[in-house]
Formats: structure tokens, sequence, C-alpha cells
């Protein structure tokens, strides 16, 4: 799902403090988001909305933003994205709650439909 690869980049952004100036560098496991990032354009208005929230909040930081790809069964994050943190805690992570972006609200009409 695209809207999802795309809010996890903007709660991530908003989640950990990124210094001013820093080279960012975001994986994404979902070629069709990673395109909305790079070519910060998706044909779906609630993409798009999305996209530029997290661009939005990279320029705020002055942040050198760098998304890349990385397949599904390499991205560390896909485990606990479906609820298994086995990998995090031998790696010795910290959980801490996730900070969820309060703009482009409109964007999150889709989640209706999977209610």
């Amino acid at each position: 799902m695209v809207a999802f690869e795309l809010w996890a980049a903007a709660m991530a952004l908003l989640t950990f403090v990124v210094p001013e100036g820093a080279a960012v560098r975001h994986f994404v496991d979902n070629k069709a988001a990673l395109g909305c990032l790079v070519n910060a354009f998706s044909r779906q208005h609630d993409l798009n909305n999305i996209a530029g929230g997290v661009l939005h909040r990279c320029s705020q930081v002055m942040a050198h933003a760098i998304f890349d790809f990385v397949r599904s069964e390499e991205n560390v994050a896909d485990g606990p994205s479906r609820g298994d943190l086995t990998l995090m805690r031998y790696l010795g992570a910290k959980e801490v709650p996730a900070v969820v972006p309060d703009w482009h609200v409109d964007s999150l009409d889709w989640i209706k439909e999977w209610s």
C-alpha cells in the first residue's frame, strides 16, 4: 500500500530528531511510494498531500533527503510494521511512540474504506 509507506516516511521524520542540515536516508520497499517521494508527484491527490508533507518536513529542518529502494526481505522496518519485534529486540532497539502527522487530514479519507 503506497499510502502506508508514505505515512511511514512522514512518521519517521516527525518521531525521530532530525538535526538541522542533516542528510536523511529513508529506505522504501514500495516502488510506487518511492516514485512519489523522488518525483514529488503522484496522479492521486491524497498521495501528493502525504509526499508533499514529507518533503515539507525535510525543508523545515533543511534536511537533505535521500530516498532509496530496499527489498522487503532486507527492510529492517518490515517486521515491526507487521508486529514482529524480534529483530529490533535482538539489535537492542528501544520502542518510542510514533508521532502521527496532523497535516493533510483529508488524506486520511482512504482509511475509512479499510475500516
